[in-house]
């Protein structure tokens, strides 16, 4: 699924990222669940209530609006898009300490 082109370059330009999910869109018929013409201004996870709540603006009404949706609703791992029932590893190594975080004097 991950098939960016990125020109020999190690991280994708803006460009090629924007057609890449253009492609992807277009692929798996996704345009009809994308929420266009909005403006995200926050983005909340309560843990409690297992719950996204997002605030956004519809830019082409000027019109605030607010979306929610449950854990157990969610398609996939909040974020990537994915559906899994267990999350990705990371491929970024561990840092066993704090101290090599520190900025040297």
């Amino acid at each position: 699924m991950y098939d960016v082109e990125t020109q020999g370059a190690p991280i994708a330009t803006a460009d090629e990222i924007l057609k890449y999910m253009g492609e992807v869109i277009d692929e798996n018929d996704l345009a009809r669940h994308i929420r266009y013409n909005h403006t995200i201004s926050t983005a909340t996870w309560s843990g409690d209530e297992k719950r996204w709540t997002i605030d956004a603006v519809r830019t082409d009404r000027d019109q605030p609006v607010r979306f929610t949706c449950s854990l157990e609703r969610a398609s996939g791992v909040p974020g990537t898009g994915l559906r899994r029932r267990t999350p990705l590893q990371s491929p970024v190594p561990t840092v066993a300490s704090t101290d090599r975080l520190r900025p040297r004097r």
